[in-house]
């Protein structure tokens, strides 16, 4: 008898380990499915996240106070600060993110007067993802001035609920103008905008669902990979000079007292920038620096079953993996390339001998090429201090004030 985890992808099936020695021709008596979420496919939902709130982060300056004073030569400051305005054009005009997506695909968004500029109030839970995007962009809400609220936040959903224009969105000495906050230009947002809106909708559409499965942890850090690239991507394309703004314009920023960009040119530039962040930031992470090159070499003799190691999928998530051979054929190392394969060396092994242990940690400090700095090891004997206090000391170089405790 014999277990064997089977994993299909690509249109193939591989056999990714087995307890037990299965038969030449064995035949399945139990079969379990289990679907696997590929980490690509959350690569997708982040990529059209990224590309929606882009093309709507800015579309709060189309008021008439913002389109005022930005034709203003000295600085003004506002009474609702643009990103809140476009979250509050968003939620008031949108029920559901299905209506906003349906609107985009046709490549138009509803922009008209709102009953209420300081409300942000909406009940689907995509939508209050795209809505944060869109109002941190430049800021989180401030803390401090939410006083002991946000302290019992306990989940994205009730984060965003709990959101008020107080945290640093309005402009207390100015709420006698509130009402020059609205939205009465009418534009054309472009033929790119349109065909952006669009493409990325109709992408969304198919894999939104994905969201709904996530767990609090995952869906905080996908918001915050995707607020990343937002902000470097409207950071890098504002500080560009274009020069495709005139006072007739609906004008999104100036550039040294100078009309810079149209707000058309912006959203898309913006747009195009973060998901080139996203990107580069997504391949530059993949593999982290401790990846060791050493662990993708090619073994031969009793260890040569090693080399299937080449073969297990990079992109592989949520897996459960059991490793099972014979004493002495390289268990350990395996351990370590199977981590490297997935570009992480942050581990702990607990072995049950202190000889072993010694062995294992001289093993590894030889063939990965480290020190004290990165390996270390500790034992149940009096032997372990030592060990301890010269890896402090091999730490003290680093961290000035060393405050480590055996």
């Amino acid at each position: 008898m014999s277990v064997v985890c089977h994993y299909y992808h690509y249109s193939k099936l591989d056999i990714l380990w087995t307890v037990g020695k299965p038969h030449k021709n064995y035949l399945f008596t139990t079969k379990v499915k289990k679907p696997i979420q590929e980490e690509n496919k959350y690569h997708e939902v982040k990529k059209c996240l990224i590309a929606i709130s882009g093309l709507l982060h800015d579309i709060g300056k189309m008021t008439d106070y913002f389109q005022y004073k930005i034709r203003q030569k000295e600085v003004l400051s506002d009474p609702l600060r643009h990103e809140w305005l476009s979250v509050a054009l968003l939620s008031q005009n949108y029920d559901t993110v299905n209506s906003l997506i349906d609107d985009m695909i046709r490549g138009s968004v509803v922009i008209s007067q709102i009953k209420d500029n300081i409300s942000i109030t909406t009940k689907d839970p995509v939508l209050k993802v795209i809505n944060y995007l869109i109002l941190t962009h430049h800021k989180k809400p401030d803390v401090l001035a939410s006083g002991e609220l946000m302290k019992s936040i306990s989940s994205f959903d009730m984060l965003y609920d709990n959101i008020q224009c107080e945290m640093g969105w309005i402009n207390t000495e100015k709420l006698n103008e509130l009402n020059k906050c609205n939205f009465s230009n009418k534009i054309d947002l472009g033929r790119e905008w349109c065909k952006m809106a669009s493409k990325w909708s109709t992408r969304f559409k198919k894999c939104k669902h994905l969201l709904e499965d996530l767990s609090e942890e995952h869906l905080i850090s996908l918001v915050t990979e995707c607020r990343t690239a937002l902000m470097l991507g409207d950071a890098k394309y504002s500080s560009l000079v274009t020069n495709t703004a005139s006072e007739h314009s609906v004008i999104a920023n100036k550039r040294d007292s100078e009309y810079n960009q149209t707000l058309q040119d912006h959203l898309v530039g913006v747009t195009k920038t973060a998901l080139r962040a996203f990107d580069i930031i997504h391949k530059k992470y993949k593999k982290p620096s401790s990846h060791i090159q050493f662990f993708d070499n090619k073994t031969t003799g009793k260890y040569k079953w090693q080399n299937q190691i080449n073969k297990i999928p990079e992109d592989l998530d949520g897996a459960f993996m059991i490793n099972i051979t014979s004493t002495g054929y390289g268990k350990t190392i395996s351990n370590l390339k199977m981590l490297n394969r997935f570009g992480n060396l942050s581990c702990i092994n607990a072995l049950g001998m202190k000889s072993l242990v010694k062995q294992t940690f001289e093993d590894i400090k030889a063939l990965a090429k480290v020190d004290s700095n990165d390996l270390a090891y500790v034992t149940g004997d009096t032997e372990n201090m030592f060990i301890q206090e010269e890896f402090n000391k091999s730490l003290s170089s680093v961290i000035p004030d060393n405050n480590i405790h055996s």
